[in-house]
């Protein structure tokens, strides 16, 4: 494959709004060097020889956000398999046709359905999928699932910015991180669907500015604990509850302007005692 078709096709657009833009740039890079070494090799890549060349971390986080997959310690690359397949097909046609002297014979005019015998019919039906085999191979271009949705990258943005903000330095974004923030998704989409069921005794969806809302609720309300043993997705993911509890429980201060209940006894009690 490597002499017979040096290239593979790629399309930028459908690369960018892929899952694996919202990898780490490392994990990106490592999956343009896989496409590069799947392809020469075939489309046969066992998982023990790539870890050889790039780190386990990168290459799990590929696995996590479902960009390659593995089966049976076989790296698989889905939109290289289907270009693969379909240029094989094609290059056994063409050498079919080659060993018969490079002359196609004229096809005979279809037999109406009427006169057609079940061979006829079954021969028929092959050519038909034979020419949807060739359109496909025209077509083909990288297959990727769409790209995350914008609350993600928005969560995602939220966190970043407030632990730099809280440590003075950039946080490390891995693929267990991504797979913790999608729980938490869940469970504040689950938390504000519940909380309005109870409400207005009706289930409305939650809206994502809600689940944002929410979210940055929680960061403007993390423990000290936190901060300091397990500041991370993971850490928010896990502690989601005991988080959430100490909101409603007010131990812990509130994203608000208005002042609250105790800051307003708080400053009576201090006009009356200069009174």
């Amino acid at each position: 494959m490597a002499k017979d078709l040096p290239y593979f096709q790629f399309e930028p657009s459908e690369y960018l709004a892929g899952d694996i833009s919202i990898c780490s740039l490392e994990s990106q890079g490592v999956f343009i060097n896989l496409c590069c070494l799947y392809w020469q090799k075939e489309c046969e890549l066992g998982l023990s020889k790539a870890l050889r060349r790039f780190k386990q971390g990168l290459i799990q986080e590929l696995i996590d956000e479902d960009v390659i997959k593995v089966d049976e310690d076989q790296i698989v690359i889905s939109f290289l398999d289907d270009q693969y397949n379909t240029i094989s097909e094609r290059k056994k046609k063409l050498s079919e046709a080659g060993r018969k002297g490079g002359k196609v014979s004229k096809p005979k005019p279809p037999l109406s359905d009427t006169k057609a015998t079940p061979k006829h019919l079954e021969k028929r039906r092959e050519e038909d999928s034979k020419e949807e085999e060739i359109k496909k191979y025209n077509n083909t271009s990288i297959k990727m699932k769409p790209k995350a949705s914008p609350l993600h990258q928005d969560l995602k943005k939220d966190f970043l910015e407030y632990y730099l903000d809280q440590t003075g330095n950039e946080f490390f974004w891995t693929a267990k991180e991504a797979t913790n923030l999608k729980q938490l998704i869940s469970k504040l989409t689950f938390s504000i669907e519940e909380k309005k069921e109870k409400s207005s005794a009706k289930k409305e969806k939650a809206t994502d500015e809600e689940i944002v809302s929410s979210f940055r609720i929680i960061l403007e309300n993390l423990p000290q604990w936190i901060k300091e043993k397990t500041f991370t997705v993971a850490g928010i993911n896990s502690q989601y509850m005991n988080i959430l509890n100490g909101i409603k429980n007010g131990q812990s201060k509130q994203i608000s302007n208005e002042p609250t209940d105790e800051e307003i006894r708080a400053k009576w009690a201090r006009i009356l005692g200069e009174e």
